[in-house]
């Protein structure tokens, strides 16, 4: 078996048993924390346009700047639709596919400290194939990985990974092949880019191939600082767009009240938590409290922290001043990609988390596999040895038990109900209770929803986002004016939140107050004049007052915001259409229906458009589009059967309104419609039948034409 061979099946290997071990999460569903925001709540990803691929790379999004994740989620959405199945199966696969270029990359970086500049092919021993699959394996089977797995929304971690990996791999090869060096390089910067792309924390890498070249392949920083420009100028432009995504920074809530000196020990801290985490991974969760993190300000481990921290770096400095670099390296580079995350509490994102140590754990799992690679490395008659029997068995022991721990840890994440309940139990911060009360209202359990609510406000009176949804809960229990008062109090004690502007206008309009609600619509635009949403509620509460000129006026507006928005554009033909502006009318619709394939009610509006032009043929062949897209639609069936007998088609009339009372057996038009068609074939009875059917129903034509002639219903 060739060399290739054999790597390639390892990998496969390696591969498959991390997709076992993380296949659970397949039958797994949505969590209602960042994957509403990331996929199913998300306009910008479907339908996957041009405008919205552009999109997605020129704009920040959610605090952050990660274009090419965003861009596998939009074909995700494509592919599966918002059926969590292949969104799971994508970031299982992703992982897989990683550990497998761990493997590949513990290859070449343990072959490159045996080599120490020799050639590294002949040092491909089996104690290096045997240390570099248990590196992988270590990496990829850790319950740690379980939040960035099981979880939608980081798939940022494993892309930017995997990219990363891949960047690497070729940086360990690139010269190999004196003639492809060029080429390679070419190589090199794009899988870096599409790194950067993927999340910012790839910034880092360019640091780390610095401290290769000099701690490793022992080379003059001035001979290779010349080829890190161009990383080095990406890794720049990254930050630039990471800073520009969040402009406000500001502390983190679970550590905003901590003093100074706890927040200059924490990062010494929290990269000791790390560390006791992937040794012993006891009691994670996807949220931790303060405390598991950071001792209170009055513990002596404040200082204990800092000074273990610095032991450690001068124990790697000494080992490697005595040749043994490979302990720097792996400790420098964890250190590395764990410290953006520390500014976590600058930003407001969470101060440390499991997905944090996603590549960051990578050196230090190779340090490990290094280790095992050493005591694999017997003499020829000692492959089977005792020893390394001992040392198989320990090995497979320990990932066995690593499995199951994080077979697990995934269970955590099966659904929203499963993951808050398991957080507020160790860490019950206000977010938490806030996104399990928001899980309670998709189980219709509206009262222990509000209870949730409340706890999170009692934790935190100005956390607006609980107040907002208690508005939307008493909304759904059809407490106007509770409502109203909550939305309310989340514009007083927090301004800038938008989305209370407009569902206190809704309040309003639903109330009749049409005057209040566009004055509402239009505190928020003075508040964000970018706010497409505000534009487009003012423009429906402008139709709601017969004012279709002005209404065209201000879709236009929130089009120019929003242009991929398919309902803005429906809406906009319906304000047309009623200004007799048929063409424009028609323009939008099938704007419209190209945004959103399935969208019903424009393919109905189309057609009704194109047979008030006279285009019957096309009416009907869209009306036929319609029922194709919903099949179960009796609007769909009704309004072609009024093509049908417009075009003095009868009995395909008469068949679709039979279709259109099958599907809704209280479409009162229906019934009259039949009814005329009875009377023009002179069936008086089944016409009177049906008529008194139309008028029982609330069909007001059927009732006056029956009162004309004398008949009851």
């Amino acid at each position: 078996m060739t060399s290739m061979r054999l790597y390639f099946l390892v990998c496969v290997f390696v591969a498959a048993l991390t997709f076992v071990v993380f296949s659970p999460t397949l039958g797994y569903d949505f969590v209602n924390w960042d994957d509403n925001i990331y996929v199913y709540q998300n306009s910008r990803l479907h339908p996957v346009t041009f405008e919205n691929i552009l999109w997605l790379f020129t704009h920040p999004y959610f605090r952050s700047w990660t274009p090419l994740s965003l861009f596998s989620h939009a074909i995700d959405v494509t592919l599966w639709q918002f059926n969590p199945f292949g969104h799971h199966l994508t970031n299982v696969i992703l992982h897989s596919m990683n550990a497998a270029l761990v493997f590949w990359l513990s290859l070449h970086v343990l072959t490159a400290f045996k080599a120490k500049g020799a050639s590294e092919q002949q040092f491909v021993t089996s104690s290096v194939i045997s240390g570099s699959v248990i590196a992988a394996l270590l990496f990829a089977l850790h319950p740690l990985r379980a939040e960035s797995v099981a979880w939608i929304s980081d798939r940022k971690d494993l892309l930017c990974a995997f990219f990363m990996l891949l960047t690497t791999i070729v940086y360990f090869t690139r010269r190999e092949d004196p003639k492809r060096i060029l080429s390679n390089y070419a190589l090199l910067v794009s899988l870096y880019a599409f790194a950067l792309g993927s999340k910012s924390v790839a910034m880092v890498l360019s640091v780390a191939f610095i401290l290769l070249d000099v701690m490793l392949f022992k080379q003059k920083l001035k001979e290779r600082l010349l080829e890190k420009i161009p990383l080095l100028l990406l890794a720049a432009g990254t930050g630039m767009m990471a800073r520009l995504a969040a402009p406000e920074l500001e502390k983190d809530f679970l550590v905003g009240d901590k003093t100074t000196f706890q927040l200059i020990s924490f990062p010494f801290t929290a990269t000791l938590f790390y560390l006791k985490n992937l040794i012993f991974p006891e009691n994670l969760s996807p949220v931790y409290h303060t405390n598991a993190f950071l001792p209170s300000a009055n513990s002596s481990l404040l200082i204990l922290a800092p000074v273990v921290f610095l032991a450690v770096t001068i124990f790697c400095f000494i080992k490697m001043r005595q040749g043994r670099s490979y302990l720097m390296i792996a400790w420098s580079t964890f250190v590395m990609f764990v410290l953006p995350t520390f500014l976590g509490l600058l930003s407001g994102i969470q101060p440390v988390a499991d997905r944090y140590t996603y590549f960051a754990s990578i050196s230090l799992c190779l340090l490990v596999g290094g280790g095992v690679e050493r005591a694999f490395r017997p003499r020829a008659q000692e492959i089977f040895s005792f020893r390394s029997r001992l040392l198989l068995a320990v090995s497979v022991a320990c990932l066995s038990l690593l499995s199951y721990k994080t077979l697990q840890q995934i269970k955590i994440w099966k659904d929203p109900m499963t993951l808050w309940t398991y957080v507020i139990s160790r860490a019950p911060f206000p977010r938490a209770y806030n996104n399990f009360g928001m899980a309670q209202v998709e189980k219709r359990m509206y009262d222990e929803a509000l209870q949730s609510f409340e706890k999170a406000l009692k934790l935190r009176p100005d956390y607006g986002e609980a107040m907002w949804n208690m508005g939307i809960v008493y909304n759904k229990l059809g407490k106007t004016e509770k409502a109203i008062a909550s939305y309310k109090r989340v514009i007083e004690i927090q301004p800038d939140y938008l989305d209370s502007y407009i569902n206190l206008g809704t309040e309003y309009l639903n109330k009749g107050l049409v005057d209040s609600a566009i004055v509402t619509y239009k505190r928020a635009l003075a508040v964000d004049s970018t706010f497409a949403k505000a534009y487009y509620n003012i423009a429906l509460a402008l139709m709601k007052q017969k004012k279709f000129s002005d209404a065209i006026v201000e879709h236009q507006k929130a089009l120019a915001l929003e242009p991929s928005n398919a309902d803005v554009w429906y809406n906009l033909g319906v304000a047309y259409e009623n200004q007799s502006q048929l063409v424009d009318a028609i323009a939008s619709y099938t704007k419209a229906i190209g945004l959103r394939q399935d969208y019903l009610d424009a393919y109905i509006n189309l057609g009704n458009a194109l047979a008030a032009q006279g285009h019957l043929d096309k009416a009907i062949e869209t009306l036929s589009k319609a029922i194709s897209v919903n099949p179960e639609s009796a609007d769909a069936y009704y309004n072609l059967g009024n093509l049908f007998f417009y075009n003095h088609e009868v009995d395909k009339a008469f068949a679709a309104f039979l279709l259109a009372i099958k599907k809704d057996s209280t479409y009162a038009n229906a019934y009259y419609n039949l009814g005329i068609i009875y009377g023009e074939n002179g069936n008086e009875q089944e016409a009177l039948a049906v008529f008194r059917r139309a008028a029982q129903l609330g069909s007001g034509e059927s009732q006056e034409l029956l009162r004309r002639k004398c008949f009851t219903w």
